[in-house]
């Protein structure tokens, strides 16, 4: 849509979706991708968010998103207290729900990346 790009695993930066082996889009675990992206905003999971570069790791909370360039990765499970997590890319608004039944919501404007409205 007009916000993002969203995908289960990641992109080739330059390369538009629909023209990307579907493996890539559902299983690459790329770090060139986590650390160099810029283009459109692509909101990503798969890969735990304690897995990705400490420079795009929301540190304030155990469980935090993964935030650096144009990549927002969501994927905060992982450990058996962790919560589902999904985010409201108009607002920035970060909503997790923990499996003891307490959820959180917080607002991440300030960590909203500029959008890049360009083609992927």
């Amino acid at each position: 849509d007009e916000q993002a790009i969203y995908v289960h695993a990641g992109l080739v930066p330059g390369a538009h979706p629909a023209e990307t082996d579907p493996d890539i889009l559902i299983w690459t675990r790329d770090l060139d991708f986590y650390r160099g992206y810029e283009g459109k905003l692509c909101v990503f999971g798969h890969t735990p968010t304690h897995f990705l570069p400490k420079e795009g790791r929301n540190t304030r909370r155990k469980f935090g998103i993964y935030i650096h360039g144009g990549c927002v990765g969501i994927d905060t499970s992982g450990f058996e207290d962790s919560p589902l997590s999904c985010l409201n890319v108009e607002t920035f608004a970060l909503y997790q729900a923990y499996p003891s039944g307490r959820t959180d919501v917080e607002r991440m404007r300030q960590a909203k990346p500029e959008l890049v409205l360009t083609a992927v």
